[in-house]
């Protein structure tokens, strides 16, 4: 399951990515401020849920290794990969809001082979919570 996973949330992120370049790079001049705005949707949700669950999911595999909680196992971890990985979502921290993620992790099961999946679902959610707050409550005329 667990390499499903992996791969769902590899696909999740080059679809994110590939849709964001073809979105941008793709004659931008001619397209508006709201329709790039709008088109937020369609490349920032794939790359928040495949970053969150893939960081989610090498947190939950070294966690059952060190028996450490979420914040110390990220924070002390000597793992080549989530050493890559805390140098890439600690500054991501503020703007993207893993915090789901690794709240999550500390008060559920580790065993739940699903538990990435979870993580990655509830990022979402929190992502486009926040998102419609900025859009709607901060910045209305976009």
């Amino acid at each position: 399951m667990e390499v499903f996973l992996k791969y769902l949330y590899l696909i999740s992120i080059i679809s994110g990515i590939v849709i964001c370049g073809y979105i941008f790079l793709h004659d931008p001049s001619h397209t508006s401020e709201t329709e790039l705005v709008n088109s937020l949707f369609y490349w920032y949700f794939p790359l928040v849920f495949g970053i969150g669950g893939s960081l989610t999911l090498n947190v939950q595999q070294e966690m059952r290794l060190t028996h450490e909680n979420a914040w110390r196992t990220l924070m002390n971890s000597t793992s080549s990969k989530l050493m890559i990985r805390r140098m890439i979502s600690l500054p991501l921290l503020a703007f993207i809001g893993f915090i789901p993620h690794y709240t999550l992790l500390k008060f559920v099961d580790l065993e739940n082979k699903y538990l990435s999946l979870f993580a990655a679902l509830t990022g979402l959610i929190w992502m486009f919570l926040l998102l419609y707050f900025f859009f709607i409550q901060i910045w209305p005329s976009l």
